[in-house]
């Protein structure tokens, strides 16, 4: 199976002397196109620092972060922020929607931002929506819409651009009404294909 993304020795450590705290220890994690890794632990082990990491917000201490073949942080800043854009689709604890825009229009914001063809950006919104059951709601300012609804329109901007890979944070998990006995099926076929993103089962558990 195609490799996404790869660590290699990863380490992350905060402060100095007395103060010093290591917030990964030398992480080796591989991450195979079409597959979802739920990484899992207490509070304190690391998790959101690993994934701002694999997200390309935070630069590691040591190690190597590898993605699509590429070694990342031995470029610019300009560098990651393109291929933030480019490749990464973050789904927040709280959907962080712009209040300012329409649920569409925040699932085409991303494309907007690469130069996607408005007529594209708007259609594969639209496929989204009707993916998540929320079509109907394509026009709604976020205050309008309900928390399950923001949270779907979150998941369908971080699919949008068929990235590399989507980064959550304590995301809690939503099924579709009509879906919610084959949605997790369905979302596999769909991955496998290329369709939305990564999705497939595999989990973590980094304790300590």
């Amino acid at each position: 199976m195609e490799r996404a993304s790869e660590t290699k020795k990863l380490v992350k450590t905060y402060g100095e002397g007395r103060t010093k705290v290591e917030a990964l220890k030398a992480i080796d994690l591989s991450v195979n196109k079409g597959e979802l890794l739920a990484i899992m632990g207490p509070s304190g082990s690391g998790k959101t620092t690993l994934l701002m990491i694999l997200g390309l917000v935070t630069a590691p201490s040591e190690g190597q972060l590898i993605l699509d073949g590429d070694n990342i942080y031995n470029g610019s800043t300009r560098d990651l922020q393109r291929l933030r854009r480019e490749k990464i689709g973050f789904i927040f604890q709280f959907s962080n929607l712009i209040p300012f825009l329409t649920a569409e229009e925040n699932i085409s914001l991303p494309m907007d931002l690469i130069g996607t063809a408005g007529g594209k950006a708007h259609s594969r919104a639209v496929e989204l929506l009707d993916y998540l059951e929320v079509t109907g709601r394509a026009g709604e300012l976020p205050e309008r819409l309900s928390g399950g609804e923001r949270q779907r329109v979150a998941i369908a901007r971080a699919l949008a651009r068929h990235d590399s890979g989507g980064r959550t944070d304590r995301i809690s998990g939503y099924r579709p009404r009509s879906q919610r006995d084959a949605s997790v099926a369905q979302g596999e076929q769909r991955a496998r294909h290329g369709n939305f993103g990564s999705d497939s089962r595999r989990a973590h558990d980094r304790r300590g």
